[in-house]
């Protein structure tokens, strides 16, 4: 018999179905890319909030090895890690300047609250007697964090180093948390409430002192 046209176009079209399902099934897998995993850090306990150096060679984090969380320096090359933070209360949620000149960290020694210290150890200087996560500005001329991102009347602050000024950017209402800098550093971005529920915000810093 003769091939109609529609049933010769389905048995083409079965045929090449067919013979790129054998092509695709016979194609051998593209090998797995291994990545592996390097350890850094072997104190005992909990180590948390891992912050590198701005060169890459170095890593400050929080660790009870002495049965308080304190900061801690570590080669990524290796050796011993250096203890930069001492005294009562916790210490933690560390972030390394971009110059690579300090640390700053919350403390809940005492009332708590935000601090300063050499990278490599020595007096650490008191920012303020609240706040968590603080964060560099790119040219470290800036810190920046929330009130407490549990409650309800958050708000969002700067200090800026060259004045030792500390700055509220947000009223309390916007409940604002989760300040980061842009890369240029002319923008604080934050989370905060509005009458539709959250959203991100800005704010241009590039003129404050």
């Amino acid at each position: 018999r003769r091939w109609r046209p529609g049933t010769l176009f389905l048995a083409v079209l079965a045929v090449g179905a067919i013979t790129l399902l054998i092509h695709f099934n016979l194609k051998a897998p593209p090998p797995r890319r291994e990545r592996a995993l390097t350890r850094l850090t072997f104190d005992s306990g909990l180590q948390i909030g891992a912050t590198w150096s701005p060169d890459g060679r170095l890593i400050a984090y929080s660790s009870n090895r002495g049965g308080k969380f304190d900061i801690w320096v570590q080669q990524v090359a290796g050796g011993d890690p250096v203890q930069i933070t001492r005294g009562l209360g916790h210490k933690w949620q560390p972030d390394w300047s971009p110059d690579g000149k300090y640390i700053a960290y919350r403390s809940e020694e005492g009332e708590g609250g935000l601090f300063i210290v050499p990278a490599l150890g020595g007096t650490a200087r008191k920012i303020t007697s609240f706040g968590y996560y603080p964060r560099w500005s790119p040219d470290s001329n800036w810190l920046t964090w929330a009130r407490d991102l549990k409650s309800h009347l958050n708000a969002v602050f700067l200090y800026s180093l060259e004045s030792g000024k500390t700055t509220q950017v947000t009223d309390g209402l916007s409940n604002a948390k989760y300040p980061a800098f842009d890369r240029d550093g002319k923008h604080l971005y934050f989370v905060a409430s509005t009458n539709t529920g959250w959203a991100a915000s800005y704010l241009d810093i590039s003129s404050m002192n």
